[in-house]
């Protein structure tokens, strides 16, 4: 059956937001009508309510292409424009993100030559935001972006390496809130729990000028979506690469660990914080997984650099089955050409594509958990709304973190137990 219902795989200009509200001295300019201004208020301040791209000391930085002042620094506009907005909007910014976000654009059309012009007449760096392929979703954004930005780094000068250091590309960075918060700081515990200095991640919320000490990395971690971004600050520096996957459960993050200790020589720390982690973490899963979790079925749509972490910690530390697992990605990794109009496909979820995993599971056994965005919530049928549901991913509108909160690592593997008990608690199919 072919599917032409409402996809949930985030779109290009989502992850674009998401890299700009991360660098707090960066500046958004899109070419693309003003409702992309409607679609960050209706999407993305929903999800991040710490979000600093339109609220920033009163200053937006988002800005679109069809104001005057915009164009004449483009050099498109021939008539004599007053620049005094553009020094007010370029105060405090140190890196540009030149973006297209409308649906359509002119063939032809390259808004590489727009960003030269732009850092000719700012005198600031200036990353487009070009699409690599034509999937156009969240990672290729994610992508293009920090390579983008590694190749920024390159046009100054470098500084030298430093011994013991750990520079990691390619964190998905969500929203300024407790559950990306504590994510960074898990990754840095790690790293620390070797013995080695973690340099600010890319991306982690940091300044400009705080992320280009990644250049003098010792060595360098490359999750998913900062493979080539790595290696191609790798090449300039000389750092060697170690390609990882977003450490999610126990077994991921004991190999992430032994990974980089051999890379870096640290095998004996790193034996005695493994020993040390483990001793904390296992008695304390369970307690939950035994006695709540074990035997449970659950769906999980999520990104694909989450995705594979995720069900390996639900099935190999929670005890959970994993009935179906869906990949929010335009395309199929392991088999590009793979039909994008298949109903039973399991990437670029959709409306169809999940009412018929949620049906074949509920029929094969039963659901009692299903992990997604809110999108994936959105467009849920009556018929499954009595399942658990776990908000996890880009949206999420109903849960958010003040406190740090961690989804990675040891210390995210305790966060799973804990939201998938109380979510089937607050379902009534646990009791309490």
């Amino acid at each position: 059956m072919e599917d032409f219902s409402r996809r949930t795989t985030p779109r290009f200009n989502d992850a674009v937001f998401a890299v700009a509200n991360s660098v707090p001295d960066s500046l958004i300019v899109f070419r693309g009508a003003a409702c992309v201004y409607e679609a960050f208020d209706v999407t993305f301040k929903a999800h991040d309510l710490n979000q600093t791209v339109l609220r920033d000391h009163g200053t937006r930085r988002l800005l679109d292409t069809t104001e005057p002042f915009t164009r004449s620094i483009l050099g498109i506009e021939t008539k004599a424009t007053d620049l005094a907005p553009w020094k007010t909007r370029m105060a405090g910014r140190h890196i540009i993100y030149l973006a297209e976000l409308a649906r359509v654009t002119i063939m032809g059309e390259s808004i590489r030559f727009a960003a030269d012009a732009l850092r000719q007449n700012t005198g600031i760096p200036c990353v487009p935001a070009a699409s690599t392929t034509l999937a156009r979703d969240d990672a290729d954004a994610l992508r293009t972006l920090l390579d983008g930005m590694v190749g920024v780094l390159l046009e100054g000068e470098l500084p030298a390496r430093r011994d013991g250091t750990v520079g990691v590309l390619g964190y998905p960075f969500a929203r300024r809130e407790g559950d990306t918060e504590g994510d960074l700081a898990e990754l840095a515990r790690l790293v620390r729990g070797l013995g080695l200095e973690p340099l600010p991640i890319w991306l982690s919320g940091a300044s400009w000028d705080l992320l280009g000490q990644i250049a003098a990395a010792g060595h360098l971690v490359a999750l998913p979506d900062g493979a080539a971004a790595a290696h191609r600050l790798a090449a300039a520096t000389g750092a060697p690469v170690l390609h990882a996957p977003l450490p999610v459960s126990l077994a991921q993050t004991e190999a992430w660990l032994r990974d980089l200790a051999a890379q870096t020589g640290t095998q004996a720390a790193a034996q005695a914080f493994l020993d040390s982690e483990l001793a904390r973490v296992v008695p304390r899963l369970d307690a939950y997984v035994r006695r709540h979790l074990l035997g449970r079925r659950a769906v999980v749509v999520a990104s694909a650099a989450w995705l594979p972490g995720i069900v390996r910690c639900l099935t190999e530390d929670l005890g959970i089955e994993v009935a179906s697992a869906l990949c929010r990605s335009r395309r199929d990794a392991a088999e590009p050409d793979a039909d994008a109009q298949d109903v039973a496909r399991t990437f670029d979820p959709s409306e169809a594509s999940i009412r018929h995993h949620l049906d074949r599971a509920l029929a094969s056994g039963g659901v009692d958990l299903l992990i997604g965005s809110s999108w994936e919530c959105n467009v849920l049928h009556r018929e499954h709304r009595a399942i658990a549901f776990l908000e996890f991913g880009f949206p999420q509108e109903r849960s958010h973190f003040l406190a740090p909160t961690p989804h990675l690592g040891f210390a995210g593997v305790l966060t799973w137990a804990q939201r998938i008990y109380e979510t089937l608690v607050a379902a009534g199919r646990l009791a309490r």
